[in-house]
């Protein structure tokens, strides 16, 4: 019985936590600083996941350099040294953070809690992606798609440290809020860390 209501009030506790989460994710202004310099506070965020990602590569990342346009960006992205390694790095890291949230909850709730997320997410990101794209004349709707999934999968990442009690210097945390600056972290490019 004890046991029971114990994992009742986790329950309720991850319930509760990742519903204000899902609630905050309305109040970004998502893409908003996009090609504009970064403040201090966002190129210390920077620093800190770009040296989480730099030992995988044995570069040490002195530099973060932020593209000016959306052609630029993308540019960075399609470039053929670009690091897409650290994309499986993190899938370990997000495969972990799951794993640790089903010794607290059904794999029924959670997916029924992180589809939500991914509902509000999509919504609340395409929505300011559309006037993103209006404003700055981009015919590209593949790059803009691109632009929503990584910023979605952000959303994602920042509900597993929240349901995971919220892990403040877990490095998907630190990445989150290079997103909620209104900034798009890219990704390595030989020892260059490039933001938008």
């Amino acid at each position: 019985m004890l046991n029971s209501l114990s994992e009742t009030i986790m329950q309720n506790s991850i319930e509760n936590i990742l519903n204000k989460f899902n609630n905050s994710i309305l109040k970004i202004n998502w893409f908003d600083n996009i090609g504009q310099n970064l403040q201090k506070e966002t190129k210390n965020h920077t620093f800190k996941y770009a040296s989480y990602l730099s030992p995988r590569i044995k570069e040490k990342v002195d530099i973060i350099k932020t593209a000016s346009t959306w052609t630029h960006a993308k540019s960075i992205i399609n470039n053929p040294d670009c690091e897409l390694f650290i994309w499986g790095e993190e899938k370990r890291d997000e495969n972990a953070l799951y794993n640790d949230i089903l010794r607290k909850t059904s794999e029924k709730d959670l997916q029924k809690y992180l589809s939500l997320i991914a509902q509000t997410s999509n919504e609340s990101i395409n929505n300011m992606l559309i006037k993103v794209a209006k404003k700055n004349n981009i015919e590209d709707p593949y790059f803009v798609k691109v632009a929503g999934g990584a910023a979605a999968l952000a959303c994602y990442q920042k509900a597993l440290i929240v349901a995971n009690e919220n892990l403040t210097n877990h490095i998907f945390n630190t990445k989150f809020k290079i997103y909620t600056s209104g900034h798009w972290p890219l990704t390595m490019l030989k020892s260059f860390f490039w933001v938008f």
